[in-house]
């Protein structure tokens, strides 16, 4: 959201494919999954991917802002935590038990820039 707003130019990585998940929806399968004798892993992530900088043009164009501001770089900006190229999760278990599916960020996003008094462009 900070670099979505920035007055400046902002470097955003788009190298790292991110696949971004609601807490809200995450929250929903604990809550499925505390009902069920499940043991082991069970992955939670969302189907739709982004790269931080696709993440954050949806914001600002949301936020009705061109994005011009944003500055994609294909290379580590040194991050703390290192992380895989794309980080896709297996969630073939997730699905098997039937549990609530976490919807993509382009569902989300409006809901969560609506819940934060935030003006939306296209809604």
């Amino acid at each position: 959201l900070q670099a979505a707003l920035a007055p400046a130019p902002v470097e955003v990585d788009d190298r790292i494919v991110r696949y971004p998940t609601w807490t809200d929806d995450v929250a929903a399968v604990i809550d499925f999954l505390l009902d069920r004798p499940v043991a082991g892993v069970v992955h939670v992530s969302a189907g739709e991917a982004a790269t931080r900088y696709r993440w954050t043009l949806a914001i600002a164009r949301r936020l009705g802002r061109e994005g011009a501001h944003l500055v994609p770089v294909d290379r580590d900006l040194g991050r703390p935590a290192t992380r895989p190229v794309d980080c896709r999760l297996a969630t073939d278990r997730l699905a098997s038990l039937g549990a609530p599916v976490p919807r993509d960020f382009s569902e989300v996003l409006p809901i969560l820039l609506r819940e934060r008094g935030l003006l939306l462009a296209n809604a």
